[in-house]
């Protein structure tokens, strides 16, 4: 399946491990996180451990969604191009973002971090252990907003305005 002519990809983070961009498949917006080469490693074991790896993040984020844990639906595995599309999650933060902006609003922060330890809780009493859980992990969910026809903000403060703590839901990303 050809997917890379469909759209243009905005770089959105990059870890140690992965890219992650925002693009469009089968016509609406997604994730796709891309896992790139190890150059020092070799080539048959770097793909061999890469491969291990995003099967294994697909089927724990799968299993996790079963189990009442928000991860977006996987789209499609590209395994020759390193390649995991997913849902994109609208007005949504990652956690790191929004710690580092709503610093002082601790009400809000702990609602997010009590979310957290269950969602932790209910991952580990599934047989989940990440090992590198961060908080860039980690999307924190705006609770919807009526914006009576405007176009909806998707920023930190329209999203999560002073005085509200309320969030729609955690979304764990792997």
């Amino acid at each position: 399946m050809e997917v890379e002519a469909e759209a243009s990809y905005e770089l959105i983070s990059q870890g140690a491990e992965a890219r992650v961009y925002k693009t469009f498949f089968l016509g609406g917006p997604c994730i796709v996180k891309e896992r790139f080469e190890k150059k020092y490693r070799n080539p048959a074991l770097d793909e061999k451990l890469t491969r291990e790896r995003i099967l294994s993040e697909v089927r724990n984020m799968s299993k996790l969604r079963k189990q009442g844990i928000n991860t977006p639906y996987i789209l499609f595995v590209d395994m020759s191009e390193r390649k995991i599309y997913m849902q994109y999650v609208e007005s949504s933060f990652k956690l790191r973002d929004l710690i580092y902006k709503m610093e002082g609003r601790t009400k809000l922060i702990t609602k997010v971090l009590n979310e957290l330890g269950r969602y932790l809780a209910l991952m580990h009493d599934n047989g989940c252990i990440h090992g590198d859980l961060t908080t860039s992990n980690i999307l924190v969910k705006a609770k919807d907003l009526i914006t009576f026809g405007e176009e909806p903000k998707n920023d930190i403060d329209t999203l999560f305005p002073v005085g509200s703590e309320e969030i729609s839901s955690l979304v764990y990303l792997s």
